[in-house]
């Protein structure tokens, strides 16, 4: 009893750095800049929230072989954020990130920054992150905007929070992180496998592209509900100068059943290469009339 309340009052690793920045929050974690007080190294403090702890226990203890603290300090790839340490207690959970600093995927496609050759090298590089972490035996299963980071040496997958062994992830039965780039799979509870993550990339492609994403004008449940059953709209209808061959690369990507997907992000990438860019994204281009 007497180690147990001593290793929860215990400052821990959090105790080797200091915050330089302002906390950015979600309700699972928060994120603050912040280094060394050793090396000065610049670094990202990512502290869980007890929503956070919980959700993160579940995922420990039923799709993960061993605790994600331990998990991350492994992985080791120029796309994948890396971890340089992580800690678990009773009470907290904390990870400290090397701090890849650079503008959100999300916030350069809100505000029409790339180009069609800069987005498409982004999303190269994010399957590139993919590509590792399935080769490591997992998936992702929460593949956002928002959890890609944009830095001077390529795009960086910043958000390993929801990260599964991929045999246990097709038993996955939880609807923890549902989000709108989704794949039907995951929304329906069935069982998800690294198809499921080159889904999300192939909807945040799209949304690139044209501007809008899979389903436009719908919200909450229903465009969870347009996912599961229906097809998004042809590229060419929402941006006229995206070619032939890159539509068909995207459209097979957010396939609504996992076998017409690609079969790996390896071929992904290889028919993604060989297409020919568009003039303009969405944001700036004509579409046909309905």
């Amino acid at each position: 009893m007497f180690e147990r309340l001593k290793k929860m009052l215990a400052p821990g690793i959090i105790s080797r750095y200091e915050t330089t920045g302002s906390p950015r929050r979600s309700s699972l974690y928060k994120l603050t800049a912040g280094q060394s007080r050793k090396e000065l190294r610049s670094v990202l403090i990512k502290e869980y929230s007890q929503e956070g702890l919980e959700v993160q226990r579940k995922l420990d203890r039923l799709f993960r072989s061993e605790p994600l603290a331990k998990i991350l300090p492994c992985l080791r790839s120029p796309h994948v954020v890396r971890t340089i340490e992580a800690e678990t207690t009773d009470s907290r959970r904390v990870e400290i990130l090397e701090n890849c600093s650079g503008l959100s995927l999300r916030d350069a496609l809100a505000d029409g920054r790339l180009s069609p050759d800069e987005l498409v090298k982004a999303i190269l590089d994010v399957a590139e992150g993919l590509r590792y972490l399935h080769s490591k035996g997992f998936v992702l299963r929460h593949l956002t905007p928002e959890s890609v980071t944009l830095t001077e040496s390529g795009a960086v997958i910043s958000d390993l929070s929801f990260l599964m062994d991929a045999g246990k992830a097709r038993m996955a039965s939880t609807m923890t992180g549902v989000n709108r780039y989704s794949a039907p799979e995951i929304i329906r509870r069935s069982p998800v496998d690294h198809r499921s993550d080159i889904f999300s990339l192939g909807a945040i492609l799209y949304e690139g592209l044209c501007g809008v994403g899979l389903f436009p004008h719908t919200t909450g449940f229903e465009k969870l509900l347009r996912v599961m059953n229906s097809t998004p709209e042809m590229i060419s209808a929402r941006n006229a100068y995206v070619t032939d061959e890159l539509e068909r690369v995207v459209m097979k990507a957010v396939a609504r059943a996992a076998g017409e997907r690609f079969a790996s992000v390896r071929e992904f990438i290889a028919e993604l290469s060989k297409a020919p860019l568009p003039e303009k994204l969405g944001f700036h281009a004509p579409a046909f009339a309905a």
